[in-house]
C-alpha cells in the first residue's frame, strides 16, 4: 500500500506503473524521429507551498508524469515558494506570465475576489475532502470558480484536496477561547480572521520561512500553518509544543492548478490532453497520498508535544454560531461570494443526508 512506501519508492513505482500504462496503450511508441520532429514545449510552475509540502512533491510528480506522456515534449520544471517570487505573488506572476501555470490556493488572492475563499475552505465548511471534490466536478463548482479568473486569462483545475489542518502550535498551554483572549496568532487568510478578531485575537500572516521563528522568539503565541506531514517539516511542534485542536477554520483546503490560457492554448491537442489528464490524476493520486502521509507523521508529531487541548464544547458552540453570521456579511457585501456559498450550502445539505443509512450503528 502507498502508505507504506517511502516517498521515493513511492515515485519510482508511480513512474513504471505509468510507462507501463503508456506502453500498452500505444501511446508510448511515438518514434524518436516523429518526436524530434515535433515541437517541444519548456513551462515554468509556480507554488504557494514550501519545496517539504505534500502538493510541492505532488507537481514533481505531475512533471515526471508529463515528460513520460509527452515522450519529452512537454517539459515542466517546477519552483517552490520563494525560488522566483514569494508565496503571495505566486498567482500574479502566473497572471503575467512569470510561470505558465502554478499550483495555489484561494485564500492567498481573496483581495482580488472574497469568492475565492470559498475554492479553499470556510469555517465549518466542506470536512470531507470527497464532498468538495464531488461538487467541483459533479455540481458545477469548477464552472462558478473559473469564472473568477476568467479575465485574468487563468485556466482553473482542482489539484490536490487535503483534509483538515492540525490546529495551531502554543508556546503555553491553551486550552479555550478565553485563553485566547489578548493572545497574537499567526494564521492564512480567511472569513475566520474578523471572528478570531472579535475574540480579541490578533491575527498575522507570516510567511513560512518566518512561521518558525516567530514563534521561537515570541512575536506570535501561537501558529497554525498546514496538515501533518508539512507541519512536521516546519517543525512548529518544536517551538509551540502545546497543541490546540480542531482547526474549525479550516476543515478542508483545495489546492488549485492554474494554467495561463495563452500557454496552454499555444500547445498542440495532444499535449492540451496530456496536461489535463495529468493534473486530474495527479491531483486524485496525491488527495489520497498526503492523507496517508498525514497520518504517518501526525503520530511522529503528537509523541513530541508536551500538551494536546482540544476546544471545550461551549466554546464550539460559540465559534458555530459566530460562524455563519460573518459568511452571511461576506455574502451580504459581495454577491460572487453569495452566489457560490449558497450553491455549496445546498448541495452540504444534500451530501450530509446521505450517509446516515450507511453508518454501523454504535
Amino acid at each position: 500500500p502507498i502508505c507504506s512506501l517511502k516517498l521515493e519508492e513511492y515515485m519510482f513505482k508511480s513512474k513504471l506503473r505509468l510507462a507501463g500504462a503508456l506502453a500498452i496503450s500505444g501511446l508510448g511508441l511515438l518514434s524518436a524521429g516523429t518526436a524530434i520532429a515535433q515541437e517541444s514545449f519548456s513551462w515554468k510552475v509556480g507554488t504557494t507551498h514550501p519545496q517539504t509540502s505534500p502538493t510541492f512533491k505532488a507537481l514533481e510528480d505531475l512533471s515526471n508524469k508529463v515528460d513520460i506522456m509527452s515522450a519529452g515534449r512537454l517539459t515542466i520544471d517546477v519552483f517552490p515558494a520563494g525560488a522566483i517570487v514569494p508565496a503571495a505573488e505566486t498567482y500574479p506572476s502566473m497572471v503575467s506570465g512569470v510561470f505558465d501555470a502554478a499550483m495555489f490556493y484561494g485564500t492567498w488572492i481573496e483581495g482580488r475576489n472574497s469568492a475565492w475563499l470559498l475554492s479553499n475552505h470556510t469555517p465549518f465548511g466542506f470536512e470531507d475532502r470527497d464532498a468538495i471534490q464531488m461538487w467541483y466536478y459533479t455540481q458545477g463548482g469548477l464552472e462558478q470558480v473559473s469564472e473568477l479568473s476568467a479575465d485574468d486569462g487563468i485556466k482553473i483545475d482542482p489539484f490536490v484536496a487535503q483534509g483538515m489542518e492540525m490546529g495551531m502550535f502554543c508556546r503555553e498551554p491553551i486550552t479555550s477561547l478565553a485563553d485566547l483572549k489578548g493572545k497574537k496568532l499567526r494564521i492564512g487568510g480567511g472569513p475566520h480572521i474578523p471572528i478570531f478578531n472579535a475574540l480579541g485575537v490578533e491575527t498575522l500572516a507570516l510567511s513560512y520561512e518566518e512561521t518558525y521563528s516567530g514563534l521561537e522568539r515570541g512575536v506570535v503565541d501561537c501558529a497554525e500553518w498546514d496538515t501533518p506531514f508539512t507541519n512536521f517539516f516546519a517543525k512548529l511542534h518544536e517551538v509551540g509544543p502545546h497543541l490546540l485542536y480542531p482547526a474549525w477554520w479550516q476543515p478542508s483546503a483545495t489546492a488549485l492548478m492554474g494554467t495561463r490560457q495563452e500557454s496552454f492554448d499555444a500547445l498542440p491537442d495532444d499535449l492540451k490532453a496530456i496536461w489535463e489528464v495529468a493534473v486530474r490524476e495527479v491531483g486524485l493520486e496525491w488527495s489520497l497520498h498526503s492523507k496517508s502521509l498525514d497520518i504517518e507523521h501526525m503520530k511522529k508529531i503528537v509523541v513530541q508535544l508536551e500538551s494536546v487541548n482540544s476546544f471545550p464544547p461551549e466554546d464550539m458552540a460559540r465559534l458555530r454560531k459566530l460562524a455563519p453570521e460573518q459568511l452571511a456579511a461576506y455574502s451580504n457585501a459581495n454577491p460572487d461570494f453569495k452566489a457560490i456559498f449558497e450553491d455549496q450550502q445546498e448541495f452540504r445539505g444534500r451530501y450530509d443526508e446521505y450517509p446516515f443509512l450507511f453508518k454501523f450503528p454504535d
